[in-house]
C-alpha cells in the first residue's frame, strides 16, 4: 500500500505553492517521515531531542481496531489484539527547518509481547531515502518495568532534500476573545455544591435581564462573545439559547457553541451526535450574532478524545454530504484530530505545568499545517483564573490556588505570545469548578478588569 515516492497530493500542493508567489528562501526545510510498524499492542515514541519542527500530520495508519496520537514530542499507536498476530503502522510526515547536522534522540517504548520498529526517511527531490531504522524486539514476559529502549542518528543536510513550502494566500481570522458560557443555571439549583465564592445574587439563565446583563458586562471588558454549552435539542439549554441569541443579535454580541458530547451514563451515540449537530446548524447558523469562520458556524466539540477519531470523520463527513458544514474545533491537543477538525483547543489549562513550553510547539504546527496539507487550521490558546473540583463528589480533586488573579494573568501572557487567533476564557460562570470571572462576592471585578487590560494587549499585538 506504501511507497516512498511523493504522493500526488504533495506534487499538487508544491506545484500550486510554486505559483502563490510568496518566497520562503531565506526559510529552507526538508521533509522528514517516520514509519512505525508494530506487532505489539502498544507502541510509543518519544521525540526526545529534535530539530526545529515547523508542522507535522498524520500522513497514513493501517491496522485493526486501532487507535493512534500525534504529539509535538510524542508519536502513540495502540491495537487491540486477540490470537492472531496482527500488525499496525502509522506514517507522519514531519516539516523540519533547514540546518546542517542534525542530531536526533529518541526513546522507544511498546508493550511486554510482539516487536517494533520505526524507519525514518527524507525526502530527496521527489522520493523518500531511508536514513535509519530501528527495531525494538525487547520482551518482557511478566509485564512488567519499562520497555524501552533508547537511540539516536545524525545526517548532514543536503541541497537535494530541500522542501519547497512556500505560504499560499490564508484567509484572514478575527482576533478574538470568547468566554465559555453555561445557560444551565435555575434558581432553585445554586446549592447542589457547596461554593467558596458566589455571584452578587443568585439567578436563573433563563432570565432575558440576566442574559443582557452578562452580555454588557462582557463587552464592556473585552470579551467578543460566549461558547455557549448546548447539550441537545429541546432541553432546558437549548430553550435558553434561542433567547440568548436574539439578544446577542440585538447587541452586536458574538456567539459559538459548545456541543457536550457527554452525559451521566458517557458518551453519545454516533447517531445522537449527528443528530445534534444537524439541529444545531440547521436551526441557528443563520443568526448574525453567529460567529462564521471560512464563511461557516463556528462549533466547539467537548471531550473529542472520548469518541474515536474515525466516528468523528464519519459524522462530519455526513454532515457536509448534506451541505450542513460548520467550522469545527477539537478539545485536544492531538494533532491528528487536525486531519478531521479545523483547529484545537483545551478547556482546563491547570494540570500544564509550563504553558509556555506547552503552547509555543502547538501554535507553530497547527497554524503551519496547510504546509503539508493545504488546508488552514486555527489555533486558540486558554486562560484560566484557578480550578476547585474538592467539593464536588466523585471528583479526583484537582485544585489550583487563584492568587488574587497572579495565576489568570499569567496564562493570559503566555496565551498572548503563543499568537493564537482566538483567546478562550474558562470560564465566565462555570461556578461549581470555581473558573467564574463573572462579578462575585468574593472577587467583584477582579477578573473583569484584569480581561479588559489583556484584551488589549492581545488585540495590539500584531498577527504573525
Amino acid at each position: 500500500m506504501f511507497n516512498m515516492k511523493l504522493t500526488i497530493l504533495q506534487v499538487i500542493l508544491s506545484m500550486f505553492l510554486l505559483t502563490s508567489g510568496y518566497s520562503n528562501k531565506n526559510n529552507d526545510t526538508i521533509l522528514f517521515r517516520i514509519q512505525i510498524s508494530t506487532t505489539s499492542d502498544w507502541t510509543i515514541l518519544k521525540l526526545k531531542s529534535f530539530p526545529e519542527i515547523i508542522t507535522m500530520r498524520v500522513f497514513a495508519v493501517e491496522g485493526e481496531n486501532l487507535d493512534f496520537k500525534l504529539f509535538y514530542d510524542e508519536i502513540k499507536l495502540t491495537q487491540k489484539l486477540d490470537l492472531r498476530e496482527k500488525r499496525s503502522r502509522i506514517v507522519v510526515d514531519v516539516l523540519l527547518k533547514a540546518q546542517d547536522l542534525y542530531n536526533m534522540n529518541f526513546l522507544l517504548k511498546k508493550g511486554s509481547i510482539g516487536k517494533s520498529e520505526v524507519k525514518f526517511f527524507v525526502l530527496k527531490e521527489d522520493i523518500f531515502e531511508e536514513v535509519f531504522s530501528k527495531v525494538h524486539s525487547k520482551n518482557i514476559e511478566d509485564g512488567s518495568g519499562e520497555n524501552e529502549i533508547k537511540f539516536a542518528f545524525s545526517f548532514r543536510f543536503k541541497q537535494e532534500y530541500k522542501f519547497i513550502s512556500e505560504k499560499r494566500h490564508l484567509i484572514e481570522i478575527p482576533k478574538l476573545i470568547l468566554a465559555f458560557y453555561y445557560l444551565w443555571y435555575k434558581k432553585n439549583n445554586w446549592f447542589i455544591f457547596p461554593l467558596d465564592d458566589t455571584p452578587v445574587s443568585f439567578y436563573s439563565s433563563s432570565d432575558e435581564r440576566v442574559m443582557l446583563q452578562h452580555i454588557r458586562q462582557a463587552k464592556s471588558n473585552g470579551i467578543d462573545g460566549f461558547i455557549c454549552s448546548w447539550d441537545e435539542p429541546n432541553s432546558y439549554s437549548d430553550s435558553n439559547i434561542k433567547k440568548f441569541l436574539k439578544l446577542s443579535d440585538r447587541n452586536n454580541f458574538k456567539v459559538a457553541f459548545y456541543l457536550e458530547t457527554l452525559t451521566e451514563n458517557g458518551p453519545r451515540t454516533e447517531i445522537e451526535l449527528y443528530e445534534n449537530l444537524k439541529y444545531l446548524i440547521t436551526n441557528y447558523s443563520s443568526h448574525k450574532s453567529v460567529i462564521k469562520i471560512f464563511d461557516k458556524p463556528l462549533i466547539f466539540i467537548w471531550a473529542t478524545n472520548e469518541i474515536p477519531i474515525d466516528t468523528w470523520r464519519r459524522i462530519i463527513r455526513r454532515l457536509r454530504s448534506e451541505s450542513l458544514d460548520a467550522t469545527f474545533i477539537a478539545m485536544s491537543y492531538d494533532l491528528a484530530a487536525l486531519e478531521v477538525f479545523d483547529g484545537l483547543h483545551q478547556y482546563g489549562v491547570i494540570l500544564l505545568d509550563d504553558l509556555k513550553r506547552e503552547y509555543e510547539p502547538v501554535s507553530k504546527i497547527v497554524k503551519n499545517y496547510y504546509l503539508l496539507s493545504g488546508a488552514q487550521k486555527i489555533w486558540t490558546a486558554t486562560v484560566q483564573p484557578g480550578y476547585d473540583e474538592r467539593k464536588i463528589p466523585k471528583r479526583k480533586g484537582f485544585y489550583k490556588e487563584r492568587n488574587d488573579g497572579k495565576y489568570f494573568q499569567e496564562t493570559f501572557i503566555r496565551a498572548i505570545e503563543s499568537n493564537p487567533d482566538f483567546i478562550l476564557i474558562t470560564s465566565w460562570n462555570e461556578w461549581w469548578e470555581h473558573t467564574h470571572i463573572e462579578p462575585s462576592k468574593k472577587h467583584k471585578n477582579l477578573y473583569l478588569s484584569l480581561t479588559k487590560k489583556y484584551a488589549k494587549k492581545f488585540k495590539s499585538v500584531k498577527i504573525k
